[in-house]
């Protein structure tokens, strides 16, 4: 009798519990995403912009998450000498092949890094993003 009334009370705790660590874990290390949700409302730059990233690359969440104008997302040098992602690139055999500029020892190579921007939005922390404007 006791055991029929226990076991759902014990089940649903379990279950609050479940639900309340996924729920901390969305709300705690969910701050890469938010930053990148307010790029939804930046789309005065136009299309073509470039989206560079510093400091907080290993924070990058994908590509799905930059709006549609952005057209290509870069990466700043900051000091960080390993290899970054690349865009994905179907010319050069897709998953299949490696792209000249990946290498085995985890190098950075010089095409990840932007040179000269013309417009477009920069990420170097969390805690602000910034309209680019160059000569």
């Amino acid at each position: 009798m006791i055991a029929n009334f226990l076991r759902p009370v014990v089940l649903g705790l379990i279950l609050c519990a479940s639900h309340a660590c996924t729920f901390s874990l969305i709300n705690g290390y969910g701050a890469p995403i938010e930053v990148y949700k307010i790029l939804e409302h930046h789309d005065d730059t136009g299309t073509g912009s470039v989206l560079c990233v510093g400091s907080e690359w290993h924070r990058f969440p994908s590509s799905f998450f930059v709006p549609g104008y952005i057209s290509e997302i870069r990466w700043i040098d900051d000091g960080f000498r390993g290899l970054l992602p690349f865009p994905f690139n179907s010319t050069s055999g897709g998953t299949a092949a490696a792209p000249p500029y990946f290498n085995n020892k985890n190098k950075a190579a010089d095409e990840q890094y932007v040179i000269k921007l013309s417009t477009g939005y920069g990420i170097l922390g969390l805690s602000h993003i910034f309209l680019l404007r160059s000569e």
